[in-house]
């Protein structure tokens, strides 16, 4: 056969659609093209449009306006500038560019179930619905019944007969009826009985007067001069099948849709020329159970619709070229293992036979010498065939030998042979070793050999001397040819192909790596570099599989979705997809050179394509905007090119070219008009991942919007350009903005006048009220300095009556105090000690002094005298010690204490000395509440890296729940079995605001109480800065005052000059609580016992010895200072005492 294109042949590939890629349905009904170039399907699910970027789908939606009337789509039919689409519920008009439906008005729902439209001219159509025929006017929007028909009979369907009749088919045979003077006649058929019959489908051949009519099961009826003239069935006319579901008429062909495929015939002889029965992926239609429908493209592209979707036949072939599957109808069944060439001639071989395809393309047998061509091979490799023997078959185009391999060593089983047909070498590999031989008659006898490794060598050539291995485990390896035999030569890995499989060289020296996953690398001759460079490296889905070279030194690279050419020059001149058999299943067994042409073998398929020649071949890729929306509404196709400021602008893409494949690129870019205003990142195309661009926001400005399809090879669409421009609101535009200008001038230039005329008089007024304004100002000045003066005043006598506040507190404490200790020394020297009275006398002293004491302490809470100072300390610490205080009480009240602490040390940041205080009068309390026996538990928990619970629990009788909102209150006691002053829980409250604590209680009667609150966590430091007052480390003092808290203050400040303190603030063991020696003393004169501060000091000096660099007497009593001043070394410090005061005298006294 000679060399042809896929419209000439019988078996022509047909690119497909169906749910897969997008259909909303697979049975296509009808097809219709619209004015830009996209295919409408009719299917009972809606309509699908095709185009080159996928498929797009109208339904019906009842919520949505715009949308179709009906999903049960029967006919599309385009009318001028719209598209029409009947269906079940009537028939709407659907603009190409917004795809939004308007039905056509049919108040009397004549329409519904429209099948069949028929338009005698551009303003009236006759439509079949509901077996009725019916007249509508297009541009009067009138629907009405053609009554003299549907009074007569049922109506199937409305074909153009002649300029003044349609032909009618009825159920009971056929009518012509005059549209212009509405006569009706009877069309009579001599030998056929229309209502015998089952008539599916009806053509008119004007230029023959011929009816072609269908009948369901029987073939085909031709009706010449009003008689039966002949009938087609598959017994007498080459029909694949009697069932035929649409006749058509071009040019000079009838096309004839049948179930399996479409028979054409000439017009006038009535001859059968061909059956158009195309191949698809998967074979999907000659599967599908029948063909629907068909028509032609304006292109002239063949479309059919069939109940398995919707297939497309490529009409303008790029390249003619030879199929063999339609030189030899059993071309898929013969078993083809391998397709090579030999001495430029195509071979196959298949399981039992190799064939040479001669160039008529039909197949000799090549003689076999033996019977190993029977056998399976292990290895095989263009035509050289390895068995397990170590035998190589050479297959030629003329005959088949075999070839015993000498010069191996012993025992080596080959696994791969490979021919380099440029010196007529052969590599022969087993699992390690490479062996290079060469042909001796019918004998391989080895030459080289070498140690390569354990590598699955795939291909193997010498190029510019140097031996390749293409390697699939260890990439691609070098050594020079001569240097195969030294082992001191290593082999080279060459950096790029990471998994090669194939190895070729061009007739212009360019050597060629084809890999597994990333495409080809090649090395030009001559080129320094030894390492290939990538080819078309910016192709990121470009995938060859296979490459070949034509008689014109022209590259063609087969991938699995088709042919791509590319010039000498590596341009791209050519390409096929979805014009031969390519695709998804497209798997290439092999691809080379037969005399100047080209083959490519897939299975159950080889193709011969004609060498190519200078001209480029790139199809036309079609690229177009269908639709422009400003703020999701649609404006008036394309044309508008003026938007005023939009939310959002949104470009919809459409091609009416069908040959894209799936993984096209659409790219786009957005181009500033005014050259100043440009940026080069313009320049640079984006990619849209759908066929809808969308610009949020874009500025003011004339712009260019350029769209652009991008295929894997490198082919690439015409641009689709489109100008426009983004206009500000009319009330920001340039006039508007210069009106707004001249009025703001001329309203300032009023105002200015005005402001002008008022200034001279204003001038006058404010010159007498300057003076007045003087005047007054001396006044207020003297009132501010008098103001001042008094505030003054003021200040110093708060900061006077703060400073009295706090030293008559402290007075206080000393004056009620001291004659309750004078009372308490006397009775005990007076009174009998073992006499009852006694003991609860001094019990009740004491309680009178703790009253005191607390009362004291609760108005230092409320002047705010007491501060916190927060340190880091060990909790666990602390509370071991408050423990060891209560031993005597513990034991006394035969009460049980437990301490369960987190860590072996937990450091916590707040006021030691307030927080023990906290926890004391707790404590002090539970023991008290527990008298007779108890248990008290301390449990410290780490919450969180931040946070640390102390909780203290008992099991004593609890708190009265009327009592627990009370028992912070001064002065409330929750049982009176033991004596108390009621303040204790008071000032608990006290210190816990000071430390900011969220201090909780939980008690009943029958549990206990527990009280818990939170501490600050802190890392444990080794110490804090103090100042050292330049003395050296390891200073010493001593504080003594029975009042807790101003113990603690005195404590504080000490302890920031630098001194390690000892504090003593229970002068129940005040003999007991000395040492050796200190720096400094710090002491109280009132200490709440028999003797005073001045004079303990003096006996613990004399008599025991006490040594002290410098001693201080406090006291808010300023008459104790002459006291003091009498003894040597002593110093006087009225209290409160102040850190400053307390640095100096230590200072000048060092």
């Amino acid at each position: 056969p000679s060399y042809t294109s896929a419209a000439d042949i019988e078996k022509p590939f047909a690119n497909s659609w169906d749910i897969s890629k997008g259909l909303v349905n697979n049975n296509v009904y009808d097809i219709a093209e619209d004015q830009l170039g996209r295919i409408w399907l009719a299917t009972p699910g809606g309509v699908s449009i095709v185009d080159g970027l996928g498929v797009t789908n109208l339904k019906s939606d009842p919520g949505q306006s715009g949308s179709i009337s009906s999903n049960v789509i029967t006919k599309v039919v385009r009318h001028k500038d719209s598209m029409l689409v009947l269906g079940l519920h009537g028939i709407d008009i659907v603009s190409p560019f917004s795809l939004k439906a308007t039905p056509v008005d049919d108040p009397q729902n004549l329409l519904v179930r429209a099948i069949n439209i028929l338009f005698i001219n551009e303003d009236t159509a006759y439509i079949v619905a509901q077996n009725k025929l019916i007249r509508w006017s297009v541009s009067l929007n009138r629907v009405e019944e053609v009554k003299a028909v549907t009074h007569s009979f049922s109506v199937n369907a409305v074909y153009r007969f002649d300029d003044n009749e349609v032909l009618l088919s009825t159920p009971e045979g056929y009518y012509l009826f005059n549209h212009n003077s509405s006569h009706i006649s009877v069309f009579q058929i001599a030998g056929f009985e229309r209502k015998d019959e089952d008539v599916r489908a009806n053509s008119i051949d004007s230029s023959n007067n011929r009816l072609w009519i269908s009948v369901f099961g029987k073939g085909l009826y031709i009706v010449a001069d009003n008689a039966l003239f002949k009938q087609f069935s598959v017994n007498n006319s080459g029909l694949p099948s009697n069932l035929i579901s649409k006749v058509f008429q071009r040019g000079q062909h009838v096309y004839v849709v049948t179930r399996k495929g479409i028979v054409v015939f000439d017009v006038d002889s009535l001859e059968h020329i061909r059956t158009i029965q195309p191949t698809t992926h998967h074979d999907s239609y000659m599967k599908s159970d029948m063909a629907l429908t068909a028509d032609f493209r304006s292109n002239g592209d063949l479309l059919v619709g069939t109940t398995d979707g919707f297939f497309v036949i490529n009409h303008n072939q790029n390249h003619p070229y030879i199929k063999l599957s339609e030189t030899h109808e059993g071309i898929n069944k013969l078993g083809v293992v391998e397709s090579f060439t030999a001495d430029e001639k195509l071979l196959i071989r298949t399981s039992n036979n190799i064939l040479s395809v001669k160039d008529d393309g039909d197949f000799i047998n090549i003689p076999k010498e033996t019977n190993h061509l029977s056998l399976n091979p292990i290895a095989q490799h263009h035509g050289l065939l390895l068995y397990e023997d170590n035998k190589v078959a050479v297959v030629s185009h003329e005959e088949s030998k075999i070839l015993e391999v000498r010069g191996l060593p012993e025992g080596v089983k080959l696994t791969e042979v490979i021919r380099d047909n440029e010196d007529g070498r052969f590599f022969l590999f087993d699992d390690t070793h490479l062996y290079i031989s060469k042909r001796v008659e019918d004998t391989l006898v080895v030459q080289l050999s070498r140690n390569i490794g354990n590598v699955l060598v795939a291909d193997a050539k010498v190029y510019n001397d140097v031996l390749y291995l293409a390697t699939q485990r260890a990439g691609l390896l070098s050594i020079p040819y001569y240097s195969v035999n030294n082992s001191n030569v290593e082999l080279e890995r060459i950096a790029g192909p990471e998994v090669p499989i194939n190895l070729f060289i061009d007739s212009k020296r360019k050597f060629w790596v084809l890999t597994l996953e990333d495409g080809y690398y090649y090395h030009d001759d001559g080129d320094v570099n030894i390492q290939p460079k990538p080819f078309k490296q910016e192709l990121t889905d470009f995938d060859p599989v296979c490459i070949a070279e034509d008689g014109n030194g022209f590259l063609w690279f087969v991938t699995n979705t088709g042919v791509s050419v590319f010039s000498p020059s590596l341009e791209l001149v050519g390409r096929f997809y979805n014009e031969i058999e390519v695709s998804e299943r497209f798997k290439v067994n092999n691809c080379g050179r037969v005399k100047e042409n080209i083959f490519i073998s897939i299975p159950g398929e080889i193709f011969i394509f004609n060498a190519w020649d200078e001209i480029t071949k790139i199809p036309t890729l079609n690229l177009g905007y269908s639709d422009i929306s400003v703020n999701g509404n649609s404006v008036s196709g394309t044309e508008q090119r003026q938007y005023i400021e939009p939310s959002i602008l949104s470009f919809e893409l459409y091609s009416s070219s069908l040959n894209f494949e799936s993984d096209y690129q659409l790219l786009y870019r957005v181009i500033e008009q005014s050259p100043s205003q440009r940026d080069e990142s313009e320049d640079k195309w984006l990619q849209s991942n759908s066929r809808e661009i969308n610009l949020i926001k874009p500025n003011i400005g004339d712009f260019v919007i350029e769209a652009q399809i991008l295929l894997s090879d490198g082919t690439r669409s015409q641009i689709a350009k489109y100008s426009f421009s983004i206009e500000p609101p009319y009330y920001r535009s340039s006039p508007m903005l210069l009106l707004y200008v001249l009025l703001a001038l001329g309203v300032l230039s009023l105002l200015f006048f005005y402001k002008l005329k008022l200034k001279n008089s204003e001038l006058q007024v404010a010159k007498v009220e300057s003076e007045k304004q003087q005047e007054y100002a001396k006044l207020l000045t003297q009132e501010v300095d008098e103001k001042t003066q008094l505030y003054k005043e003021q200040q110093q006598l708060a900061v006077q009556a703060n400073i009295d506040k706090t030293r008559f507190l402290a007075s206080a404490s000393h004056d009620i105090r001291a004659p309750l200790n004078a009372i308490r020394w006397k009775l005990h020297e007076l009174l009998d000690s073992t006499h009852p009275s006694t003991q609860q006398l001094m019990e009740e002293i004491s309680i009178l002094d703790q009253l005191v004491q607390s009362i004291v302490n609760l108005s230092k809470f409320d002047a705010k005298i007491i501060k916190a100072n927060f340190e880091v300390f060990d909790l666990n610490e602390l509370i071991n010690e408050l423990k060891t205080r209560f031993n005597q009480a513990l034991d006394t009240n035969k009460v049980e204490i437990s301490i369960k602490p987190h860590e072996p040390q937990t450091h916590v940041f707040t006021d030691k000395f307030l927080l023990l205080r906290l926890i004391n009068n707790i404590v002090d309390n539970a023991i008290k509440s527990l008298h007779g026996g108890g248990h008290i538990e301390i449990i410290i928990q780490q919450i969180n890296d931040q946070r640390i619970l102390v909780s203290i629990e008992d099991d004593g009788p609890g708190i009265d729940e009327s009592l627990q909102t009370k028992v912070f209150d001064s002065f409330i006691r929750g049982t009176q079995k033991y004596a108390g002053t009621g303040l204790g829980l008071t000032i608990v409250k006290q210190i816990s605001e000071v430390l900011e604590l969220d201090l909780k209680l939980e008690s009943s009667t029958d549990s206990g109480t527990k009280f818990w609150f939170e501490l600050q966590s802190a890392e444990e430091q080794e110490g804090v800065d103090k100042p050292n007052l330049d003395k050296e480390a390891g200073l010493t003092a001593l504080v003594i005052d029975d009042d807790p808290f101003y113990a603690n203050d005195a404590r504080v400040k000490v302890e920031e000059l630098g001194f390690i303190t000892t504090m003593i603030d229970d002068m129940s063991n005040i003999d007991d609580a000395f040492s050796a020696g200190y720096d400094l003393i710090l002491c109280d004169y009132n200490l709440g016992i028999k003797i005073n501060g001045i004079d303990l000091l003096v006996d613990k000096l004399v008599r025991e010895k006490l040594l002290c660099n410098q001693i201080i007497i406090m006291s808010e009593d300023s008459s104790v200072k002459a006291k003091a001043k009498e003894k040597e070394g002593f110093q006087f410090l009225r209290k409160p005492i102040k850190r400053s005061k307390l640095s100096w005298l230590y200072q000048q006294n060092s």
